[in-house]
């Protein structure tokens, strides 16, 4: 009843356990669409198929106000999204598509599968919401999309909001044997030995050495990165500013500015050699 009279849509509903599932996830948090309302209301959310090109992609939207575009990563749905759309659709009209050959959306077994193709296909789904420009939100894969939108359409990307996105400007070394297996078929290429996470782990950090682990950071304040995009004559210009090291202990403050300085000093050289390749 409380989804009937539009107290809380399916997604609150399923995020609070108070809406249990069983098949298709769609069916259960778009429940409330699937009938008329009382007072001929819209539902708060929608679950619709848009056809983009040779593709049909699943979308849930809802909330009201400027769009949002939520993206998720590799291996995963829009489901992993849903409490941050719920949140979002407070302020937003949140669009929270599965990525093609993911969830509900089409599987196209030629599809590149790159961050070009999942972009221009992204692109192609505004224009069929009749979306002029969209803050972008992106987790893993998803960030990295939408990486790529903001730099090859600046003038249809608002803010972004990146989590933990899978950077554009890192080569990885098994990079070509993966983009040719299809995500579909879920294959690894390569077992996950200690030794490859340890490597991943702490290639994370500029200057390892500078972590002590008598120190415990989880209380710290953490800063504010930005990356802003401009057009300007001759392509888009990209700015990087990092803010909010007042707030670290000020024992701690000479030397956290350091290091992030030396290590954006260095990011910046492969955003540079990424984009110039």
């Amino acid at each position: 009843m409380r989804l009937r009279q539009g107290e809380l849509s399916g997604v609150e509903a399923f995020g609070r356990r108070l809406l249990e599932v069983r098949g298709n996830l769609d069916y259960a948090v778009g429940f409330e669409g699937m009938f008329r309302l009382p007072n001929g209301r819209p539902p708060l959310l929608q679950i619709h198929d848009i056809p983009v090109g040779r593709h049909r992609i699943s979308t849930m939207t809802m909330g009201r106000g400027p769009d949002v575009l939520l993206l998720h990563g590799l291996g995963g749905t829009r489901a992993s999204l849903f409490e941050t759309a719920a949140t979002l659709s407070r302020r937003y009209r949140v669009h929270a598509p599965d990525l093609p050959g993911f969830g509900s959306s089409s599987k196209p077994p030629l599809g590149a599968y790159n961050a070009r193709w999942f972009a221009d296909i992204m692109l192609g789904l505004m224009d069929q919401l009749d979306i002029t420009w969209a803050h972008i939100v992106g987790n893993s894969l998803g960030g990295r999309i939408a990486i790529e939108i903001g730099l090859n359409a600046p003038e249809r990307t608002g803010a972004l909001g990146l989590l933990c996105p899978a950077v554009a400007w890192v080569r990885r070394s098994l990079h070509p044997l993966v983009r040719m297996l299809r995500p579909e078929l879920g294959m690894l290429p390569h077992a996950i030995r200690r030794s490859l996470i340890s490597m991943q782990f702490w290639s994370m950090f500029h200057d390892r050495d500078a972590i002590d682990p008598a120190v415990d950071y989880s209380g710290e304040p953490t800063t504010l990165v930005e990356f802003r995009l401009e057009e300007v004559a001759g392509g888009t210009e990209l700015t990087v500013s990092e803010s909010g090291f007042d707030q670290i202990p000020a024992a701690r403050r000479a030397e956290a500015f350091r290091m992030n300085e030396r290590g954006w000093a260095t990011q910046l050289k492969n955003i540079e050699r990424h984009v110039s390749a």
